[in-house]
């Protein structure tokens, strides 16, 4: 019983990590490289034009649909900066401006929640 216990103990811990691993790594890469995840779970896009008082970001999808996403204190935001060469840093929603190239996984992975759960902005050379 001992060992039974054992063996399903290791398959147990073989089998968590590589999601909790793949979320803490999310962050490292790159705007539409994201394995299973981006295309399939995540819109790409350009940030359109918004008022300041609009709390809602909307984006143009590479299929020239337009999206709209809030957020909420769970949503992470990153700084894509492997155009200039550089490591990905933490953002806020105040990077999301006009013109610039975003990828948005919603919550629950369903667009029509408009609540992002995560957004890689990339980067202006900053």
């Amino acid at each position: 019983m001992k060992k039974l216990l054992g063996t399903l103990s290791v398959f147990a811990l073989a089998a968590g990590p590589p999601v909790f691993a793949h979320r803490a790594t999310e962050r490292y890469i790159p705007i539409g490289s994201s394995p299973g995840v981006s295309g399939k779970l995540t819109l790409i896009g350009t940030v359109e034009p918004r008022a300041e008082t609009d709390s809602i970001i909307r984006i143009r999808t590479e299929d020239d649909r337009v999206v709209g996403f809030t957020w909420n204190e769970s949503t992470r935001f990153w700084l894509d900066r492997t155009r200039v060469r550089r490591t990905n840093v933490p953002a806020s929603w105040e990077h999301c401006r006009e013109g610039r190239r975003v990828e948005v996984r919603f919550r629950d992975d369903d667009p029509t929640t408009g609540i992002a759960a995560w957004v890689k902005v990339e980067a202006d050379g900053e």
